[in-house]
């Protein structure tokens, strides 16, 4: 019984985690910026990375298997995660809207 437990709690926070992150994140933006900014889609692209680290931390973290690494080691790997992916979204994001004005 305590391991399902222990199952319920790690499976609720490695979903609500990246949940609420990206949810407080996009609410904060868009009450303290102007969506229309360029600051704006820098400050998503970010939203974006740090909701990516948030649920590799926590996977990493609640992974049984993970004995290998040590806490630094998996926030080292995480940042690296969130920095891939913002900085993908930062140089992908005016190719996909060149394609979306393409086919207006």
């Amino acid at each position: 019984m305590n391991q399902l437990l222990l199952m319920m709690l790690q499976c609720g926070a490695f979903l609500l985690t990246p949940i609420a992150t990206f949810a407080i994140g996009l609410w904060l933006i868009v009450r303290l910026v102007v969506m229309d900014n360029r600051l704006s889609q820098v400050l998503i692209a970010v939203l974006i990375g740090i909701t990516f680290f948030a649920p590799s931390t926590v996977g990493m973290l609640i992974d049984p298997r993970g004995g290998w690494a040590r806490f630094p080691e998996i926030i080292r790997i995480s940042v690296i995660v969130g920095l891939i992916t913002t900085l993908s979204v930062l140089v992908f994001g005016p190719v996909l809207r060149a394609i979306m004005n393409i086919f207006k």
